[in-house]
């Protein structure tokens, strides 16, 4: 488990996922299935990549308590338990969206992030690479230490590891040279008094 800490937000958290190989016999047959079915439908399309969410199929049954709590809430609450202090805990979280997404060879994500929501997650499912998701602070966000060209890739991220990180920190794959599948969530965290309590800063 890896977690890069600054004086001020962002953090990025990783964890290997101890039933991944479980998870990922559960969950990949259907997805390439899904996938080879739909890859030509525009509206399982984003950019170059194809996107299943929770808004699209009922595929996300797929996504047992069991698997959410392996892939989701346990490492959640044992990044929290890291953090040790460092930054506020919410007092609960639920889960807002999760989504696969099937990166094609020569694909990549543009740069995005997923302001609107307080956490979020990437799980490698499947990848036969190097990792290249790659952070990049927004330069007009005071919330962010580092200048506009300091990039971030964890190079210890391989399959089976989950990255958290608060959402709205900006974020993009550059081409992937083989078939990549990750599934990515985002969490709401309720916090009595955003104006007044330091995750406000956190999450932003």
């Amino acid at each position: 488990m890896t977690l890069h800490l600054h004086p001020r937000p962002p953090f990025l958290y990783t964890q290997q996922i101890e039933n991944h190989e479980y998870i990922k016999a559960q969950l990949m047959p259907h997805i390439l299935s899904f996938y080879q079915e739909h890859k030509d439908d525009e509206d399982y399309h984003w950019g170059n990549i194809n996107v299943v969410n929770n808004h699209h199929h009922q595929s996300v049954e797929l996504f047992t308590n069991q698997i959410l709590n392996d892939l989701i809430w346990n490492p959640t609450d044992k990044m929290i338990e890291e953090m040790n202090g460092h930054y506020p805990v919410p007092a609960q979280s639920h889960l807002a969206g999760i989504w696969w997404n099937i990166y094609p060879a020569g694909s990549y994500a543009q740069v995005h992030d997923h302001r609107g929501y307080d956490l979020s997650g990437v799980y490698f499912m499947h990848m036969n690479e190097p990792n290249t998701l790659v952070f990049q602070p927004d330069s007009n966000d005071s919330f962010f230490p580092w200048t506009a060209d300091t990039l971030y890739t964890d190079k210890m991220t391989n399959e089976g590891s989950l990255v958290l990180f608060p959402s709205g920190l900006k974020h993009y794959v550059t081409p992937v040279s083989e078939m990549r599948i990750t599934i990515s969530f985002n969490l709401i965290c309720d916090v009595s008094d955003k104006k007044k309590n330091p995750m406000q800063i956190l999450l932003s």
